[in-house]
């Protein structure tokens, strides 16, 4: 029998439709025994499900993975008593974290209450995975690497391609490849189709002779969601710009940052060396990963910041133990050093690590020489205004990127050994 989530019987874990990741991650799960389900994207009619079981005070992450659960209740085949819902462990700045008792409650009102809530951290013992626990971890994170990557690639690709979908063709038979690929269980295989799609993506004919303004997209779940972000990078191609959304796997880093902060501020030196210890095995596996496609990053960072860099951001502005509202733009700040002409940051409705965020945009702003700068809220409701808004803020973007304020932006100071490089054209 299948080793579970409950050590009960067999069930299947549910990863909700927030982004291409999950399916990286379900595959994991796979590899090792799991039954593992990634729900499709999230859509209207799921999030419409999500609202009509709230009471519209929970954030939209809460509202986005129970309406997910519920859409696919409505499937054949759907056991409550052999389901588990998959939840990230986040950190106990994040309000989702605070939801766990209500999520059961609306289960239980609705006919779910069987449905396995499941978060696997030392705590519970990773809830029944066993030895398998860390294997699972380190293929997750490779996933989820790679499908971060592939995203990029098909951003850095669109924006130039001379035949219209060959991009997102491209990402979506390398998406399946990397899926596949997790799934063997091997992290060789999934470098290898990683490498199969940069083949892929290089091979699309391009006009880069007139290069767009580089936009980058920060915030949290809502960057890869085309539905729940309002297929924003769409919107800014076709105005003219070109986008690069924050890595997901970011986030993790964001989180042992305030992780290591926490126990520097209390003096506890050995669960910091554990955590740090934690972070560079993942940035060892992110460099292991990233090694296939790293010729097709000449002009953007192939790695994801460190945490010195992080801290030297944060630092100005607020103590970095905080790790919710501040990795965003700190992110955002490291990748206008390297060439970003612009920064877009979604906020989630509700959301406390971007209401945080948000309020500290005007210094932030100072901080990198008056950069294009725009806060969008998203609630489930999709009203933004957002297309007239984009429009002043590619013109302005533009200006920035053919000198304008760029030629009067401060140097961010950074710490020693991590100055920034000098952009190049793409060499695709």
């Amino acid at each position: 029998m299948t080793t579970t989530a409950t050590n009960e019987q067999a069930r299947t874990i549910y990863f909700p439709g927030i982004s291409d990741h999950f399916q990286a991650m379900a595959a994991a799960y796979r590899a090792h025994g799991q039954h593992a389900e990634a729900l499709p994207l999230t859509t209207r009619e799921s999030l419409d499900l999500g609202m009509q079981v709230c009471r519209g005070r929970e954030c939209l992450y809460f509202v986005i993975t129970l309406g997910d659960l519920f859409q696919r209740a409505r499937q054949p085949g759907f056991d409550p008593e052999r389901a588990a819902l998959h939840v990230p462990d986040l950190t106990t700045k994040c309000v989702f974290v605070n939801f766990g008792v209500r999520k059961r409650e609306i289960l239980r009102e609705h006919g779910l209450g069987a449905v396995k809530i499941m978060t696997p951290v030392p705590g519970n013992n990773f809830e029944g995975l066993g030895e398998t626990h860390a294997l699972i971890g380190d293929l997750s994170w490779c996933g989820m690497v790679a499908v971060d990557l592939l995203i990029q690639l098909q951003q850095i690709i669109r924006p130039y391609e001379l035949e219209p979908g060959a991009s997102d063709a491209a990402y979506q038979q390398a998406l399946a490849r990397v899926v596949a690929a997790t799934e063997s269980g091997a992290i060789d295989a999934v470098t290898a189709a990683l490498e199969w799609g940069a083949r892929r993506f290089a091979a699309i004919p391009q006009d880069r002779s007139r290069l767009r303004p580089r936009i980058v997209l920060v915030g949290e779940y809502l960057l890869y969601n085309p539905y729940l972000n309002l297929d924003l990078a769409r919107q800014i191609e076709a105005l003219g710009g070109e986008v690069e959304v924050n890595r997901y796997y970011k986030l993790f880093y964001g989180l042992n940052l305030g992780l290591m902060e926490r126990a520097l501020a209390a003096d506890d030196h050995t669960a910091y060396a554990q955590v740090a210890a934690a972070d560079n095995h993942l940035r060892a596996l992110e460099r292991r990963v990233v090694e296939p496609v790293k010729p097709l990053f000449t002009e953007r960072q192939p790695y994801a910041a460190s945490a010195e860099v992080l801290r030297n951001h944060v630092r100005p502005h607020y103590s970095p133990e905080i790790s919710n509202g501040g990795v965003d733009w700190a992110e955002a700040m490291d990748l206008v050093e390297h060439g970003a002409s612009g920064v877009i940051q979604l906020v989630p409705f509700l959301c406390l690590g971007g209401i945080v965020s948000a309020a500290m945009g005007s210094r932030v702003r100072h901080d990198v020489g008056g950069v294009p700068w725009l806060d969008v809220v998203f609630d489930a409701q999709g009203v933004t205004n957002i297309r007239t808004r984009l429009e002043a803020f590619i013109h302005q973007a533009a200006q920035f990127q053919h000198g304008g304020a760029r030629a009067r932006q401060p140097h961010i100071p950074l710490v020693s050994g991590h100055q920034p490089s000098t952009p190049t054209s793409l060499g695709v």
